[in-house]
């Protein structure tokens, strides 16, 4: 194990530009890990140099979307200790009309890597590559999409309330997601995340030259000028909470994103309920004020809308939040047997990435939650300590890697 005294020089030849391949030198020119996460592309000579160098052996493939590849991974020096690999090919990028730069793709991952962690976020943990490909390094969690039927008004509010608090860290942070969805929220017992962060904006990527996003779910200036913004994620959440609340969508828009003259004129008219639907009326008036037509007559941000009625009545859940430190255990929890029967990844996968499953697990769901935080920063350390890079994220426990840490070499 390297000494004290290598980890702090290798820390201070990272500040200053270590190598790029995933090392770095110390004072005396020894290669060493680095315990931290650093904003730039690893390059590896291949996937399986990836996966050796990281101490990762491929466990399976776990869904094959749109965007990439999406496999399940596991630690090498810890049984059952898994994390979630997006494979991107770079020929994506040189398509006819790809969906963004592959300059765009890195910067937007690089800013994706700087975001604080929350529990109602999948973030990455790195980015690396080859010659073929992206590798986007990621938590795993196990969960469903919250494209799951009609739900009541409390399971409902519960769901868009952890959507937004996520999708308000991004927009804090100048993002626009772009893609919000039905299939891009994941449950995974009381977490609320959003996920795919593929389609996300920042404010230095390029303006989109073609939709991106999950039609139904697209704000009408979407439509008719490609402008995604924060006021079009508001608008996708409109569309996301009256699914819940109905069983269907609130406008019968195509999947290909043609826009006909007819479904426009919908859109202009507004949304509508049936009498049969049962919703309460501050749910309307909050899902009229998301989906309104005009974006500047829309709630004018995810703050305004977490504070309508509808979400602040008494009989809404609180907002998810992790246990007090008191209450976790830093003994990571013993590998179980079910990662033979179901599971899924949760990343930044596209709209049909999603890999759903039951959500049973083996571990209280305050347990899950407690270990987004403390438990994952004491075992990560850990981890560190012993050469090694990851947090913990045993199956069943759905927590963060250790975001303060980089790749490891």
């Amino acid at each position: 194990m390297m000494p004290p005294e290598a980890a702090v020089a290798c820390v201070a030849a990272a500040d200053n530009g270590g190598e790029r391949g995933g090392q770095t030198a110390n004072s005396e020119g020894q290669k060493c890990s680095v315990p931290f996460k650093l904003p730039i592309v690893w390059r590896y000579a291949d996937f399986w140099s990836m996966l050796e160098e990281n101490d990762l052996r491929l466990v399976r493939e776990a869904d094959d979307g749109g965007n990439g590849l999406i496999l399940k991974v596991e630690a090498t020096w810890f049984r059952g200790l898994y994390e979630a690999i997006k494979l991107v090919p770079r020929s994506n990028f040189m398509e006819d009309d790809p969906q963004c730069t592959e300059a765009d793709f890195v910067q937007k991952y690089e800013a994706i890597l700087d975001l604080p962690e929350s529990p109602h976020l999948c973030l990455a943990s790195g980015i690396f590559q080859d010659d073929d490909n992206y590798y986007i390094n990621m938590e795993w969690v196990r969960g469903t999409d919250a494209d799951c039927g009609r739900l009541g008004e409390r399971e409902a509010k519960r769901i868009a309330m952890g959507a937004l608090s996520g999708l308000k860290v991004l927009h804090d942070h100048g993002m626009t997601h772009a893609d919000v969805s039905l299939r891009n929220i994941m449950t995974s017992g009381d977490r609320v995340m959003l996920v795919d962060f593929d389609t996300v904006l920042t404010p230095q990527s390029s303006r989109p030259t073609r939709i991106i996003g999950t039609a139904k779910y697209l704000a009408p200036e979407c439509y008719e000028c490609l402008d995604y913004s924060e006021a079009s994620d508001i608008w996708a959440m409109g569309v996301c909470i009256y699914r819940m609340l109905t069983g269907r969508y609130p406008f019968d828009l195509r999947d290909d994103g043609i826009m006909t003259e007819g479904k426009w004129k919908a859109l202009t008219r507004g949304v509508r309920f049936r009498r049969t639907d049962g919703v309460s009326d501050a749910a309307k008036d909050l899902i009229r004020s998301l989906l309104a037509f005009n974006k500047h007559d829309r709630i004018a941000s995810v703050e305004a809308a977490l504070d309508h009625p509808w979400f602040t009545s008494p009989d809404s859940p609180p907002p998810h939040a992790p246990p007090s430190p008191a209450a976790v255990s830093h003994r990571p929890p013993s590998p179980t047997a079910s990662d033979s029967s179901s599971d899924s990844s949760s990343g930044s996968s596209s709209s049909s990435d999603s890999h759903t499953s039951s959500s049973h697990t083996d571990i209280p769901a305050a347990a899950a939650a407690a270990a987004n935080h403390t438990a994952l920063r004491t075992i990560g350390t850990m981890g560190a300590a012993l050469g090694h890079r990851g947090g913990w994220c045993e199956e069943t426990d759905r927590g963060h890697p250790d975001r303060d840490r980089g790749p490891d070499r």
